[in-house]
């Protein structure tokens, strides 16, 4: 179900997601050392992005749900954010500090500020494409 691949721009990492029905699996490499660390959701990962500095990773699921990842610290360092709708796209803002999802199924953009794990704004309207 939900598939996608992210190289950072320094080239140090590569992610995939990938997941079916009720899992969801996200492959991180360290690509000098070869490192991989596998973390295993609930939910097929759908989207990622990799932050400007190369130390953030966003993920959006079909489970309504966006979280944010260190990088260097193989861990989950914010949400679950919960969104209106399965997540079909994520971008963080070049300063980091914020991160745009695009719902999946409806017309409109969430914006969330990452610091505080609050919904700052909703933009678009309410209808299907």
């Amino acid at each position: 179900m939900g598939h996608a691949v992210g190289v950072s721009r320094d080239g140090r990492w590569v992610v995939t997601a990938d997941g079916y029905f009720d899992t969801g699996e996200l492959s991180v490499c360290e690509v000098e050392t070869g490192a991989v660390t596998i973390f295993e959701g609930r939910s097929p990962i759908n989207c990622i992005d990799i932050s400007a500095d190369c130390t953030l990773l966003a993920t959006g699921s079909y489970d309504y749900t966006v979280r944010i990842w260190s990088l260097d610290a193989g861990k989950p360092i914010a949400g679950p954010f919960r969104s209106a709708d399965e997540v079909g796209a994520v971008r963080f803002t070049h300063d980091s500090k914020k991160l745009v999802v695009k719902l999946l199924w409806w017309n409109y953009l969430e914006v969330w500020d990452i610091q505080s794990q609050k919904l700052d704004v909703k933009v678009g309207n309410f209808f299907f494409f």
